[in-house]
């Protein structure tokens, strides 16, 4: 198979399409297994380093990241092009210089859950919603999680829909081992 063209660390992904959209922090890639090929995409005018995102209804959304951390920029593969969404607001993790936060979409929202400011671990968690354009601060974490923690969008036995946080580090370099399932 293919290999990216470039080495992604602290990026993310998202599948529009059936192909799957990598972006690095500062560049963006699809790849078409179909084709077995990767191809440069345009790229934001914003780095996200160490961000998060995801996609909502055919559109790939990311935010935070070390200094552009305050912004929010939506990439639409049918037009090739970037919108900046919002600007220097939110709560916690978007508020401040923030990166290291897991990115999950929930119900058409992208939330970002924990991170770090600096060297502290956040408890935090934040929830875009793109009709809105709006952050909304959500209910803290149990637990803080800095150093990208993973989250995914799951169902629980009684067959609500919740988001699963697990992994991630604190500020002393401890390892989190506990699992949370969230409920916003």
């Amino acid at each position: 198979k293919a290999s990216l063209p470039v080495n992604s660390w602290f990026g993310m992904s998202g599948v529009i399409g059936g192909k799957l959209y990598v972006f690095t922090g500062a560049q963006l890639y699809r790849y078409d297994p179909a084709t077995d090929a990767w191809t440069r995409r345009a790229d934001p005018k914003n780095i996200h380093f160490g961000g998060g995102g995801g996609v909502i209804d055919g559109k790939l959304y990311v935010a935070g990241g070390g200094a552009n951390s305050l912004t929010t920029d939506v990439y639409n593969p049918a037009t090739n092009q970037w919108t900046n969404k919002i600007n220097g607001q939110g709560d916690q993790c978007l508020g401040s210089d923030c990166g290291n936060a897991a990115g999950v979409v929930f119900q058409k929202k992208l939330y970002m859950i924990g991170g770090q400011n600096g060297d502290e671990a956040l408890y935090g968690v934040a929830a875009y919603d793109p009709i809105t354009n709006a952050w909304t601060a959500k209910a803290p974490l149990r637990f803080d999680r800095m150093s990208r923690p993973i989250a995914g969008s799951v169902r629980n036995a009684a067959g609500s829909a919740r988001i699963v946080v697990a992994g991630g580090g604190r500020a002393d370099d401890e390892l989190v081992s506990e699992t949370e399932m969230y409920a916003p």
